[in-house]
């Protein structure tokens, strides 16, 4: 069989390599961290007041129907 010198292999990488990916300014990137940073600051927050919560134990004088400190 004949071939002409180039592969399946050859033309895929080519393909890939001509490929461009677009992405956000650098500027952008900094504001996405920025609002992801604090929205993990707020979460963990949250989470430490349920613990504060849970120490309080039953005793603390109030009736919750339903614990909205419940997280995984």
């Amino acid at each position: 069989m004949k071939t002409d010198g180039v592969n399946r292999s050859d033309i895929i990488a080519k393909k890939i390599a001509a490929f461009e990916i677009q992405h956000c300014s650098i500027e952008e990137q900094k504001e996405i961290v920025r609002i992801l940073d604090d929205l993990f600051a707020k979460e963990q927050n949250a989470k430490d007041l349920c613990d504060l919560e849970a120490l309080a134990g039953p005793g603390n004088g109030k009736n919750h129907a339903v614990n909205p400190c419940k997280y995984s």
